[in-house]
Formats: C-alpha cells, sequence, structure tokens
C-alpha cells in the first residue's frame, strides 16, 4: 500500500519532496549510491596530490638558487663572506648551515652517533611544520635542541643528551622532536639540530660549512659577481639550471593529477544534474496538478529542494562512509609505508566535492523550475 507523506514536523512540501525521494526505495538506492561512488572516486585518486609532493622532488622554500660549500666539509666558510653576501641587493636570502659530524653521544641510557648542525632564523622557521612536539622558540633561543626523529634516536622533550665535542664533555636538552629534516648523517647516525651561537658554544667552531643562497635577479652576470666574491677556496654549486627543470616537472605531473581531479569532479556534475533533472521532469505532470489546485511555485520549489537534498544527504553520507576508508587504506599503502607520513582526515577533498554536488543539485533543480514557471497550468498537466 502506498503511504502518505508524514507532515507534522516539517511543511507540507518539505514533506512531500521527501515523500516523493523516498517513495521508491530502488531510486532512492541507485541516485544515492551513484553520488556516493563520485565521491569515492574522488577521494581514492585523492592521494594523488600527497604522492606527488612525495615522489617528485619540489622545490621547497628553502631550496637555494647557488650553494657556496667548504671543499672538506669543515666549519671553514668565514663570518666575513656572508657578512659580504648579505649586503648584495641581487641577493634575497642567503642562510648558512655549519656541521659537525659523528660526535659520540649518550641518550636514553645508550652510547650513540650524531650530527650536530645550525639553523638560523629562516630555517627555524621552515623547520616549524614538521615540529611534532616540543618548544621551536627554546630551540631557536639557544636553550636546547631539536632531535629528529628516526628508529634507535627515540627520545622526549626535556631529556638530556651528553655530547663529546671539541670544546670537551657537555650536556643540551631536547627542546623538540623534528618528523623531518632534508639531511640524514647516515643509517645509525642521529641528527641534533640546534641555533648558531648554542653550535659555536658546544664546538668552538666560528664559521660555516655552507652557504645557501636565493637570487632576486637570477642572472648568469649576478651569478660571476657571487662566484667572484667567494673566491677559489670553495666548492661552487650552481642549481638554477635544475631548479628550471624541476618546476616543469612538477607543474607537468601537478597539471595531470589535478586535471584528472577535475574531471572526476566535472562528471559527478554532469551525473548530478542529469539525475535530478530526470528525476523530477519524471514527475511534471504531478507538479501541474499541483499548481492546477492553487499550489505556487514557492510551494513547489521547496518540493524539488527537499527531494533533491534527501538524494544529496544520502550520497555524501554513503560517500564519505565508504570513502574514507578507501582513502586511508590507498594513503597507508602509497605514503606511509614509504614516506612514513601519518593519515589525517582529507577535510579539503571532502569540502570541494561536497561543494561541487551541492553546486550541481542547485543548478539541477533550476532547469525544472524554470520549465513550471514557464509554462501555463494546461501545458504542465497535459505533458
Amino acid at each position: 500500500a502506498t503511504r502518505a507523506a508524514h507532515t507534522g514536523r516539517v511543511h507540507v512540501e518539505t514533506a512531500l519532496g521527501l515523500h516523493h525521494a523516498a517513495g521508491s526505495r530502488k531510486n532512492l538506492i541507485l541516485l544515492t549510491s551513484s553520488f556516493a561512488f563520485s565521491i569515492i572516486l574522488f577521494l581514492g585518486f585523492g592521494i594523488g596530490v600527497d604522492f606527488m609532493k612525495h615522489a617528485i622532488v619540489t622545490l621547497r622554500p628553502y631550496t637555494p638558487d647557488i650553494s657556496i660549500v667548504s671543499p672538506d666539509n669543515a666549519c671553514s666558510i668565514p663570518d666575513s663572506l656572508y657578512d659580504g653576501l648579505k649586503e648584495n641587493a641581487n641577493i634575497k636570502r642567503i642562510f648558512g648551515r655549519s656541521f659537525a659530524y659523528d660526535l659520540p653521544a649518550y641518550m636514553q641510557g645508550e652510547d650513540k652517533t650524531v650530527m650536530l648542525l645550525s639553523y638560523e632564523d629562516n630555517q627555524f622557521g621552515w623547520a616549524e611544520e614538521n615540529l611534532q612536539r616540543g618548544d621551536m622558540e627554546e630551540a631557536r633561543g639557544g636553550e636546547g635542541v631539536l632531535l629528529v626523529a628516526k628508529p634507535g634516536f627515540a627520545s622526549e622533550v626535556g631529556d638530556e643528551i651528553t655530547l663529546e665535542t671539541g670544546m670537551g664533555v657537555q650536556k643540551v636538552k631536547v627542546a623538540g622532536i623534528l618528523g623531518y629534516v632534508p639531511f640524514d648523517g647516515g643509517e645509525n647516525v642521529g641528527t641534533l639540530i640546534c641555533s648558531e651561537g648554542l653550535f659555536r658554544k658546544l664546538t668552538g667552531e666560528e664559521g660555516y660549512t655552507i652557504l645557501d643562497i636565493q637570487l632576486k635577479d637570477k642572472s648568469d652576470a649576478v651569478v660571476e659577481e657571487i662566484r667572484s666574491a667567494a673566491g677559489e677556496a670553495y666548492n661552487f654549486s650552481d642549481c638554477r639550471a635544475d631548479n628550471r627543470e624541476t618546476r616543469a616537472v612538477y607543474f607537468s605531473f601537478a597539471l595531470f593529477v589535478y586535471g584528472f581531479l577535475a574531471v572526476v569532479a566535472l562528471i559527478a556534475a554532469f551525473h548530478i544534474i542529469n539525475s535530478i533533472g530526470m528525476s523530477v521532469s519524471a514527475r511534471m505532470q504531478q507538479y501541474g496538478a499541483m499548481r492546477a489546485i492553487g499550489s505556487s511555485i514557492r510551494q513547489l520549489r521547496a518540493m524539488i529542494a527537499a527531494e533533491t537534498l534527501a538524494y544529496l544527504a544520502g550520497g555524501l553520507a554513503e560517500g564519505l562512509l565508504l570513502g574514507l576508508p578507501l582513502h586511508y587504506y590507498l594513503y597507508r599503502q602509497a605514503i606511509t609505508l614509504r614516506w612514513g607520513d601519518a593519515w589525517r582526515v582529507p577535510v579539503m577533498e571532502c569540502l570541494v566535492i561536497a561543494a561541487v554536488m551541492t553546486v550541481s543539485a542547485a543548478a539541477a533543480m533550476a532547469g525544472p523550475v524554470r520549465r513550471i514557471r514557464e509554462m501555463s497550468v494546461v501545458e504542465t498537466i497535459g505533458i
């Protein structure tokens, strides 16, 4: 038997719209499942963005155009060279690092080997996003070191590490834990990062091991000027060509990934517009009869909106319920097991596909409502 629409808690037109959506269980399941499939597809391929960022070496904020490197990996680049280059108007940013390799250390009750390096303000700022726990400002101020998380080098914020350097045995406090840095001393070597002041206090070294330079003017004349200022005592690395190639490769891959996601979103949009449009059009004669007995365009629009909302809400709920576990599985297999990144709820992807579906549903309603408004009651009933 056909059941009447429940109108006790909502307006009559809203209840009728919901009743239309639920009236045919087969139609409801097919429509919501097809909408859900679009969400599942979008979330499944959405991991391609994160995979691309890991698989293709992108230009990071700290990627230099030029590097001046100590030939023996010692702290032999003087402050005077740094200060001189810093005054060059063609240089956008210059930052240095000092390295101390293979330092004996005692931590967590075990003898270890670590690499100690210094950061300045820019590099501490870039490392902020990789801080898992602890206080970056404490390390920036020289009151502790940052330990890079690595198997065999587990520690907690506040722990003490004993180091043997050229200045003797010294103790430092772990101010924070970093999940990633672009430097690695080796399989069984830990990495500690500290401020320039603390590095010099611990090691007694005054110079830099490497100076990285980012240019405002990337012309050959500027590069030759800097090369001349650096002299022949240091290795000079020009990274401009590699950077251009990296940008081109990344742009090409990004165009493919984002383009594919855009195609998925467009297919979902066209499918929603077509499906809802056909569902509403199938009841056009019924809407004409309702107009004949006094229903207003506003009431019919509310009825169509309620029906559309029912399909949309069901599709979103089903799509997220099935799509998020799939996203988690694919993310773990493609990214977590390779690069160690923990899975996070893809909020942006969910918002994007939800917005696409909502806008598409609104567009799907516009056509039938306009047809009902423009046609006479006699024509509508006679469809």
